[in-house]
């Protein structure tokens, strides 16, 4: 019914699309925008221009994706790599594109936002398999596409025989995504969360949880 495949140059419109879905995670507040002062099709604009310049190893990277396909159209997309399997971290390597990218006034409104936004950093753990972006177009959603292609990257990337654990991240807002894990046998290994009420002006929510599945074998 569905065919997955990995991303390619004819999915970058799609793979923009589902950055920006699922960084509102289940809100209206998309952090490129609140964070760096843009409008809609700069955020647009910039994220296209980061995901041309094809880096590996974060969530803004084109390798990175594996896309489903339902009579040829492309319905859902998760973004997921190994963390500093490049050499660098995933942080590390998206704050090079959006330093080389993005204009210096988004900065210096990035940097002024930095204390409050902070407080809901999680990096992610060396050598463990991350889950970044997620997006599922409404019309396939509750049909397993979900688990269908992070099997398939699982698969791909060879994470059993790697004997890693995955991890994803998650806005406490976004109850359907948890319960969506916890079905998949992720459990809760951190959360965070921020008293600053000046933080959801900035962010889907004031909690994030960061979930975890351990290898099988441990």
């Amino acid at each position: 019914m569905f065919k997955i495949k990995p991303a390619n140059n004819n999915d970058i419109d799609f793979v923009v699309e589902s950055i920006i879905s699922a960084e509102k995670n289940n809100s209206n507040i998309l952090s490129y925008k609140t964070i760096f002062g843009l409008n809609d099709s700069e955020a647009k604009k910039f994220i296209k221009m980061m995901v041309l310049k094809k880096n590996d190893g974060c969530e803004l990277s084109l390798s990175s994706y594996l896309i489903a396909y339902y009579k040829s159209k492309p319905v859902g997309a998760i973004g997921a790599w190994i963390e500093g399997e490049e050499g660098f971290s995933s942080k590390t390597i998206k704050g090079n594109l959006l330093m080389s990218t993005l204009p210096k006034k988004a900065f210096l409104r990035a940097k002024e936002i930095h204390p409050i936004v902070s407080e809901l950093f999680i990096e992610y753990l060396n050598k463990s398999f991350c889950i970044g972006i997620v997006y599922i177009k409404k019309k396939y959603r509750g049909k397993g596409l979900v688990k269908k292609i992070l099997d398939f990257h699982i698969k791909k990337n060879r994470i059993n025989e790697k004997k890693i654990n995955t991890y994803v991240q998650v806005f406490g807002n976004n109850i359907s995504a948890i319960k969506t894990y916890k079905k998949y046998g992720f459990k809760e290994e951190k959360e965070l969360s921020s008293f600053n009420k000046k933080i959801i002006q900035y962010l889907p929510s004031n909690k994030k949880i960061l979930l975890i599945k351990k290898h099988k074998n441990e």
